[in-house]
Parts: C-alpha cells; structure tokens; sequence
C-alpha cells in the first residue's frame, strides 16, 4: 500500500527523486556522479535537494527554473560549475555551502535575490554575471571575485 502511495506522488528516474509532474527535485541519492541535468519541467531544487552528493561535478539547469531553494547544492564537494539561467529569481542560503571544487558560477539574470552564505566555503569561487547585476553586489560585498558575463563569453 505505501508503494502505491509513493507512486502517486513522487517519479523517480535514475538516481533523482522528483514530484509527480517532475516540477520540484527532491533529492538526489549520493551514487549520482557526473554532470546533473534537470529536464525542462523542473521550476525548484528543494531545500537539501542535492546536497551531500559528492559525485556531482557540473549542474545544467532548465530556464524556467526559478527557485534554488536553502542548502539545495550543500557539501557537492565535486561540484566544479554551474550555471543559473535568467529564470531563477532566487538562490537561497547555503545553497552552495562548502562546495570546495566550485569554481565559477553564471548567474545570468539581472535581479537574484541570493541569500546569506550561499557560497559560504566556495574559496576558488569566481561569480559571473551581468554588470550591474545583484550577483556583481552580492560578490563585491562577500569578497569573492567577480567577472561581467560579457566579457567572460
């Protein structure tokens, strides 16, 4: 009875665990390794979703993703890039924490809100956004350098 449950309400593929209509990950199982690409239907990384998945070098993430939601990235200490498709309106707090390998991240929307320590324990981090972005103020104000998006491409 429970399986039959858990079908109704979650879809699971391969190492990802995600709501019925695949719009929310829920979790990634710590075998995962390699390149993370979430299909298009997905608009929110849970709280924790994929934290603690060592395996996990690279993100692709889907425009139309809009929330990046607290430690959802956490302790991805293979994690070496990632890039945010103008979409995300948020990235929550310690969404990136402690991700050691993580060396850029493109954020390319103008306007993200990005929460207290997101990129906590990132110390080879380099930020690309867009000049005038709240990404090149969140890097100025956390020390962490920062590149214009153009001039990176």
């Amino acid at each position: 009875y429970a399986a039959d449950l858990v079908k109704l309400y979650i879809s699971v593929i391969g190492y990802l665990l995600y709501d019925k209509e695949q719009t929310v990950l829920i979790a990634c199982y710590g075998a995962f390794h390699g390149t993370l690409v979430l299909p298009e239907t997905v608009t929110m990384i849970d709280c924790g979703a994929v934290s603690g998945c060592g395996g996990v070098t690279e993100v692709i993430l889907p425009e139309g993703l809009f929330l990046i939601d607290h430690a959802a990235f956490a302790s991805c200490t293979a994690l070496r890039e990632a890039d945010i498709p103008q979409s995300v309106t948020t990235i929550g707090d310690e969404a990136f924490l402690s991700c050691f390998s993580l060396e850029a991240v493109r954020i390319a929307g103008m306007d993200v809100e990005i929460g207290a320590d997101a990129f906590l324990g990132c110390l080879n981090l380099t930020i690309y956004a867009p000049q005038g972005s709240t990404a090149e103020a969140y890097a100025k104000e956390h020390e962490i350098p920062f590149r214009c998006l153009e001039e990176a491409q």
